[in-house]
């Protein structure tokens, strides 16, 4: 039996270029008072983009994602944070 894993991000503009760009994610967590965690399923798509995002140089085209897509993401992550 296959067990899934899961990658944590805390950062909100980093989950939010994940989520835009397809990464699927399983649930926001409450680690304090004043953060919370997105978890993703762990993917070797996930592990691309997250260092895409991280190490990339600005005008490297994988960063690019559809603004609309972008900002349906982010209102969706801070709707969940704010449940």
């Amino acid at each position: 039996m296959k067990k899934d894993k899961y990658e944590m991000v805390t950062n909100l503009n980093m989950a939010t270029f994940l989520y835009a760009s397809d990464a699927v994610i399983t649930g926001v967590r409450e680690l304090s008072d004043k953060q919370k965690g997105f978890c993703f399923l762990e993917t070797d798509r996930l592990q691309e983009l997250i260092w895409t995002y991280k190490f990339a140089e600005k005008d490297d085209e994988n960063l690019l994602v559809n603004v609309h897509k972008l900002e349906y993401a982010r209102r969706y992550l801070l709707d969940r944070i704010n449940e």
